[in-house]
């Protein structure tokens, strides 16, 4: 799984729809920018609900879960969903 979003998105990024979070399962096959819904973070699992593109682009029926083994990187791991979720679809964390 990669999660990823530009920090600085310039006017090409936005045009592109390239200004949103991208995300990928196993390759790039299985990808796309705008796929999802909201994200929840509960300091161990990641839950990431789709909307219907990215339920299309990734193969996927439904929501990702995700285990994340964050000990001594809660604030950090928490900063980096923040920022990914910015403008973009809402966000449920611990």
């Amino acid at each position: 799984m990669l999660l990823q979003k530009t920090l600085e998105p310039d006017e090409q990024d936005e045009e592109l729809g390239m200004d949103t979070a991208h995300i990928e399962i196993e390759d790039q096959s299985r990808s796309g920018y705008g796929g999802i819904a909201s994200l929840a973070w509960d300091g161990g699992e990641l839950c990431i609900r789709l909307n219907e593109r990215g339920r299309k682009f990734l193969s996927v029926d439904g929501s990702v879960l995700i285990a994340i083994e964050a000990a001594g990187w809660t604030t950090e791991v928490k900063e980096a969903l923040q920022r990914m979720g910015e403008g973009g679809f809402p966000l449920q964390l611990a």
